[in-house]
């Protein structure tokens, strides 16, 4: 799902963008279930399976925004996006180890898979429905926004994503306008397919949306149907729910941010990336980086 969370950094933005405060907010991931978490859970106890199954266990990340930098620490991993550099830097607490991967190098990473699985890239037709439907979250009243995308070409990917979003939080349009020009400059790197193929495609085309909705997105639940892993997935189902998440976004502040949210901790150790199936970047031992 970090593929698929991660990284829905997608859409364009004319003009240029800056942060007017450092943002600081906390995320929770949850998921809910669906084919292929199941999967990952029962192959958990096996030594191959157990990397790809803790990818998909519950998360609580601190998320801090600086310029044009954005750090999500977790209990056991932080992951740090400078877009100024182009690179997504992944540590691993519990390792003490951490890996680098440029923005070009995830480019060329999805390119090959996409040779690799035959998957080409994928056009979608994305709907946005303004429900009219609302419910408090956090004292505040939030309205929901369904959004969809389905292939245009008859691909089995499917993406729903049901999108609560309220007037205004504290650092709220700051974020928004952060992940506008976050857009602009990592297109390419974050719109591929990679392993995830069309869901990858599906949810950058309906992040695009969900950037121009307005407002603060505080609780998204997202499902994506047909999904099919790596050359040997088989032909995916498009009417079952591969992937059933719900992120919550809550504790806004704009209180300055440290520059050591940012920084390599000390004593910690760089791991270079090979060169396999993955190409430049592949993820270390341990699952791929975390959103």
């Amino acid at each position: 799902m970090k593929a698929l969370l991660a990284y829905g950094l997608v859409g364009a933005l004319g003009g240029a963008l800056s942060m007017q405060a450092d943002v600081t907010y906390i995320s929770k991931l949850h998921y809910n279930g669906g084919a292929l978490i199941d999967m990952m859970k029962k192959m958990s106890a096996s030594p191959m399976g157990a990397p790809m199954a803790q990818s998909f266990q519950d998360r609580t990340y601190t998320v801090y925004v600086k310029g044009n930098k954005m750090a999500r620490v977790g209990d056991t991993t932080t992951t740090i996006t400078d877009y100024d550099a182009g690179s997504i830097t992944n540590i691993d607490h519990t390792r003490k180890t951490y890996t680098v991967i440029t923005f070009d190098q995830m480019k060329q990473m999805q390119d090959r898979m996409q040779q690799m699985t035959g998957q080409g890239t994928n056009d979608f037709d994305v709907k946005v429905d303004k429900t009219g439907k609302t419910k408090l979250i956090d004292g505040q009243t939030a309205t929901e926004t369904v959004i969809t995308a389905t292939s245009k070409s008859g691909g089995a990917t499917k993406f729903r994503s049901d999108v609560w979003t309220v007037g205004s939080v504290p650092g709220g349009d700051e974020m928004r306008a952060f992940h506008l020009k976050a857009a602009t400059s990592a297109a390419d790197a974050f719109g591929g397919g990679g392993m995830m193929g069309g869901a990858s495609q599906a949810l950058a085309a309906a992040t695009r949306e969900t950037l121009r909705i307005g407002g603060v997105a505080v609780e998204t639940e997202t499902q994506i149907s047909g999904v099919q892993i790596g050359p040997m997935g088989g032909a995916p189902d498009p009417n079952a729910v591969s992937i059933d998440i719900t992120s919550t976004e809550s504790g806004w502040s704009t209180n300055a941010v440290d520059d050591s949210h940012f920084a390599i901790p000390a004593g910690y150790t760089k791991q270079e990336r090979g060169a396999g199936m993955g190409g430049p970047g592949r993820p270390p031992r341990g699952g791929p980086p975390q959103p």
